[in-house]
C-alpha cells in the first residue's frame, strides 16, 4: 500500500503487544534489537512512535521510523479500505501529525472560496476530528507552506498575449475601537493567451505597498512582454508598465472608464433608464462606432471635466 522501506526481517523486528502489531521498524542504530510500539508523540496525535531495546544492554529509546506513519483507524487504510496494522497507517513528514489528504482536503475548501476558519470547521467535520484538531491558523500554515508546491507544476512561467493589471486593499478593523487599517494590498495580473477569448489568473503578489516599484517586480517576475495591457488610471501601473515593457500598449478599462462617465452624467440627470445619456452610454462601449456616435452629444456637457474621458480620442 505505502512504500516503506522498513526491513521486517525476524531478528531485527520486534512483536509488540497486540494481534495486528506486526511488521515494526527495527532501530536503524541497533540492528537486531527489540523494537515495541510505545504509543504517540504528544497527547491526542496520531503519529506512531517506537521504543528501541538493544541487546548490546545499551539503555533503551525512543523513535518515530524512518518514515514516521499515523495511525490506521480500525486497522484499515481509510483510501482503498485495505487491511493493516495500526501502526503502518498513512506516512507523514517526522514532525507533522497530518497526512497529505486532510492537508489538501483544507486546501481544496479554500479554493472553493471559503474562509480559512469555515474551511477549518469542514475538514474537521470531514474526518471526524474535533474542535481543537484544525484551526484557522494550521490552515493558514498549509496555504503558506504547501500553496506553493501545489501550484507550481500549474502556475504560467512567461507573460501571455495581454494582461489586465489591477490591484485592491484588504483592510482590518480593531474590534475594540473601531478604527479601520491597511492590512495588505493584492497585486493581480489577469492573462489571455494568443486567440484566447478565456483568460485566467496569471499573477497574484500580496504586499504592503502598491508603489510603481511593487508593480514593477510583479512585471519582471516573469520573462516575456504581452502585446496590450489593460488597466485602470492608477499611475502606480501605468508608469511601471512604460518602465518594465516598453512599447507595449495600453488601453484604459472601460468598466473604469463607464463609472467616470456615470459620475459625470449624473450632474446632468442622465443616468436614469431610457435616458438619451444612458442610451448613448450603453451603445458606447459595444463599438468604435459607438463611441463616435456619443462624442457629439457629450461634448457640450463638459467633456473637459476631471474624471470625464475624451471620448473623441477614443
Amino acid at each position: 500500500m505505502w512504500d516503506i522501506p522498513w526491513d521486517f526481517s525476524s531478528n531485527q523486528v520486534g512483536r509488540p503487544r497486540g494481534t495486528k502489531a506486526v511488521g515494526v521498524p527495527a532501530g536503524a542504530e541497533h540492528p537486531g534489537s527489540v523494537v515495541r510500539l510505545a504509543g504517540y508523540y504528544r497527547k491526542d496525535n496520531d503519529r506512531r512512535r517506537f521504543r528501541c531495546h538493544p541487546l548490546s544492554g545499551v539503555a533503551a529509546h525512543k523513535f518515530a521510523g524512518d518514515i514516521p506513519c499515523i495511525k490506521a483507524a480500525n486497522h484499515h487504510c481509510d483510501q482503498c479500505d485495505s487491511e493493516v496494522p495500526a501502526h503502518l497507517g498513512p506516512p507523514v513528514p517526522r514532525h507533522y501529525s497530518f497526512p497529505v489528504d486532510q492537508a489538501a482536503a483544507a486546501l481544496l475548501k479554500v479554493g472553493q472560496g471559503v474562509s480559512y476558519t469555515e474551511a477549518a470547521r469542514r475538514t474537521r467535520v470531514q474526518f471526524g476530528k474535533t474542535t481543537t484538531w484544525v484551526s484557522a491558523q494550521l490552515v493558514a500554515n498549509w496555504v503558506e507552506v504547501l500553496g506553493p508546491i501545489v501550484c507550481e507544476p500549474r502556475r504560467p512561467h512567461e507573460w501571455p498575449e495581454a494582461v489586465v493589471l489591477d490591484g485592491t486593499r484588504f483592510m482590518t478593523t480593531n474590534s475594540r475601537t473601531g478604527d479601520t487599517s491597511l492590512a495588505f494590498n493584492v497585486l493581480g495580473a489577469w492573462g489571455y493567451e494568443a486567440g484566447s477569448v478565456k483568460g485566467q489568473a496569471w499573477a497574484l503578489v500580496a504586499t504592503h505597498t502598491a508603489t510603481q516599484v511593487d508593480w514593477e517586480n510583479l512585471l519582471r517576475s516573469m520573462p516575456s512582454q504581452p502585446v496590450l495591457v489593460v488597466c485602470d488610471g492608477a499611475y502606480a501601473i501605468s508608469n511601471a508598465v512604460a518602465e518594465v515593457w516598453p512599447g507595449t500598449f495600453v488601453k484604459r478599462c472601460e468598466h473604469r472608464l463607464r463609472q467616470n462617465v456615470r459620475k459625470q452624467m449624473k450632474k446632468y440627470g442622465q443616468t436614469g433608464y431610457g435616458s438619451t445619456g444612458m442610451t448613448l452610454l450603453n451603445d458606447t462601449f459595444k463599438t468604435l462606432a459607438g463611441w463616435r456616435n456619443s462624442y457629439p452629444w457629450v461634448a457640450p456637457c463638459g467633456n473637459s471635466a476631471p474624471g470625464f474621458p475624451d471620448l473623441g480620442r477614443l
